[in-house]
């Protein structure tokens, strides 16, 4: 009878210590047990994700997307559009009977201000011009409208809102002025290709190669006669490409402010994360590459493995996001096949990507990557959702 209960009590006590055992495993790892993960917005869906399609009734002559906060701006000849959020409808329009010819929009990165101008009579030539300048809060309120100091000359708005440059495009001659249109200094620069660093610290001419603060004073002179590709916060590192003949083309300056460098890349286009750290751009084997911009501003970068690599041939829209976890590009990837595509900088592997139309040439993300404007047409705009 004893042993009968010791084998019953032993039974019985290894069947218990077999049900914890089990318990333990099957138990669903708690926060603390995981590794730390970076949640992603909209995790679960299909991306990239449409979420409004506009057409419009006339021909576009702009479209503007504010960098940081996401709403959309789009002008016709006589009526503006300003959209916030994932809907089609516009949150506010704007519209005069006396609008017979608009053009020139431009929006701050955060969505408050939008600025363009506009004629009381259809344009028949440059000169003859006399526009007006009005400026509207995120709300679409008037903050003030005034005439053009220089008339007909083209004016755009800083990525704070704080400031508004004008001048002719084909022409040096520019001036800057603050958000209130008071002069505040003229240089001997072009309009075409100029452009703020993200801070606003700096501005950038391309043109002429010239590097400025924002108080107009002359900085540093990196070479001329190239185009923009992209400028790094406090333009620490700017990338320009010569644009002169088909040729220059595939000439890529990478230049490094502080540490007063300047290399050449054979390429057809690329960008700079806007912390510096990293550099992406389509070389000459076809190939889109990313590098860390250190590396190849000290030389022997590019005999370094890429830290991604994906076949492509031209880049019409390229950017890193800042936080350095995905990287955008919209272009001709193979052939006659263009897409675009969101690269996931954290797994380095294409996260997605998206056939799209042969002539499309406009697609503007935001700073982090997460929305992107395309201009199909010149009577449509789409906005997608990357991730």
């Amino acid at each position: 009878m004893n042993n009968r209960s010791g084998k019953i009590g032993a039974l019985a006590l290894a069947s218990a210590f077999l049900m914890i055992f089990v318990s333990a495993r099957a138990r669903p790892a708690r926060d603390e047990d995981k590794e730390p993960k970076i949640a992603r917005p909209g995790a679960g869906l299909v991306f990239p994700r449409l979420l409004w399609t506009r057409a419009f009734p006339s021909g576009l002559v702009g479209v503007s997307l504010a960098k940081r906060s996401g709403e959309v701006a789009a002008l016709t000849r006589d009526k503006l559009y300003y959209f916030r959020g994932d809907k089609g409808d516009p949150a506010w329009t704007a519209s005069d009977s006396s609008w017979k010819h608009a053009q020139d929009l431009s929006m701050s990165w955060d969505g408050s201000r939008v600025l363009f101008q506009w004629d009381r009579k259809p344009k028949k030539t440059t000169e003859s011009m006399d526009l007006i300048l009005s400026l509207y809060d995120g709300s679409g309120q008037i903050v003030w409208q005034k005439p053009n100091p220089y008339r007909y000359q083209n004016a755009k708005l800083s990525p704070s809102g704080h400031y508004i440059l004008i001048g002719e495009l084909m022409h040096h001659g520019v001036k800057c002025f603050d958000g209130n249109l008071s002069e505040l200094w003229t240089r001997d620069i072009q309009f075409w290709y100029i452009t703020f660093d993200p801070l606003e610290h700096y501005i950038f001419d391309g043109e002429v190669g010239a590097l400025y603060t924002v108080a107009g004073e002359p900085v540093w002179n990196m070479g001329a006669y190239t185009k923009i590709l992209s400028v790094a916060d406090n333009a620490d590192y700017v990338m320009t490409q010569y644009f002169r003949t088909t040729q220059a083309a595939e000439r890529i300056f990478l230049i490094g402010r502080t540490a007063l460098k300047k290399i050449e890349l054979q390429g057809t286009g690329g960008c700079v994360s806007p912390d510096g750290l990293l550099t992406a751009y389509v070389n000459a084997d076809k190939k889109l590459v990313v590098y860390r911009t250190l590396e190849l501003l000290e030389g022997g970068g590019q005999d370094l493995p890429p830290l991604f690599k994906d076949g492509f041939i031209r880049p019409y829209s390229i950017q890193i996001s800042r936080d350095n976890r995905s990287l955008f590009v919209m272009g001709l990837k193979s052939g006659l096949r263009s897409v675009m595509t969101l690269v996931d900088l954290e797994k380095m592997k294409t996260a997605w990507e998206k056939p799209v139309d042969g002539s499309l040439r406009v697609a503007i993300p935001t700073e982090d990557n997460r929305y992107v404007l395309l201009e199909p047409d010149e009577r449509t705009i789409m906005k997608f959702q990357c991730y």
